[in-house]
C-alpha cells in the first residue's frame, strides 16, 4: 500500500483538502522510493519533488524539511508494524513461537533490503525513538511486547524472577539492536 493510500481522508473532505492530501501522498511515496533506492542522506529535496512531479516550493508547502518527511514516513511505518505485531500476537500460541516468528520476520525484512533500505530503516527507528510528538506509537509498541510477555507468564512459559517490564524491554532492546546492526 502506498503512503498516499494510507492517508486517511475524513468524510466530507473538500476538494481542496483532497488535493492537498493527494500531493502530500505523492511526495511521501516519492521520498520513500528514493530513500530505499539511494539512501536518505544522498536524496535531495529537489529529487523528491521531481519524482513526485511537484515544484520544490510545493514540497516546502507540505514539509518544512526532508527530516520531517522521514518522520512522517516513520509514523506510517510504525502504524503498520504495530498492526503486524498485534496480529502476530493473536496467531502465535507460545512465547517461543512468537519470538521466533517475530525475529524471523524482522531478520528477513532486513536481509532482503539493500544497504540503502537499511539506512532508511535506521532513520525510521531514530525518528520514532526521538519523537516526542507521537509518544502513543512507542507506547503501543511497548504495550504489545508487554502483553506478549504477560501471556508467556500466564501460560507458565516465562519465569517471574524478573518483572514483565524488564523482560519486555530486553526483547525491545534485541529488536532495536537487530535494526541498527
Amino acid at each position: 500500500m502506498s503512503i498516499a493510500q494510507a492517508l486517511e481522508e475524513p468524510p466530507g473532505t473538500s476538494r481542496r483538502e483532497r488535493r492537498k492530501l493527494e500531493l502530500r501522498g505523492r511526495i511521501l511515496d516519492a521520498a520513500k522510493e528514493l530513500f530505499e533506492e539511494r539512501g536518505v542522506a544522498t536524496t535531495t529535496v529537489a529529487e523528491i519533488a521531481e519524482r513526485a512531479d511537484v515544484a520544490t516550493k510545493t514540497f516546502f508547502n507540505h514539509f518544512p524539511t526532508k527530516q520531517n518527511v522521514v518522520e512522517q514516513l516513520a509514523h506510517a511505518a510504525i502504524e503498520v508494524f504495530v498492526r503486524e505485531l498485534a496480529s502476530l500476537r493473536t496467531e502465535a500460541t507460545a512465547l517461543r513461537e512468537w519470538l521466533l516468528r517475530f525475529f524471523d520476520h524482522v531478520a528477513d525484512s532486513v536481509t532482503e533490503a539493500g544497504p540503502m533500505h537499511r539506512e532508511y530503516i535506521t532513520e525510521i527507528v531514530h525518528a520514532i525513538s526521538s519523537d516526542d510528538q507521537h509518544p502513543g506509537q512507542a507506547r503501543q509498541m511497548r504495550e504489545i511486547f508487554l502483553e506478549v510477555v504477560r501471556d508467556g507468564v500466564a501460560r507458565g512459559e516465562v519465569g517471574t524472577e524478573y518483572d514483565v517490564e524488564t523482560q519486555s524491554e530486553l526483547i525491545i532492546g534485541a529488536f532495536y539492536s537487530l535494526m541498527f546492526s
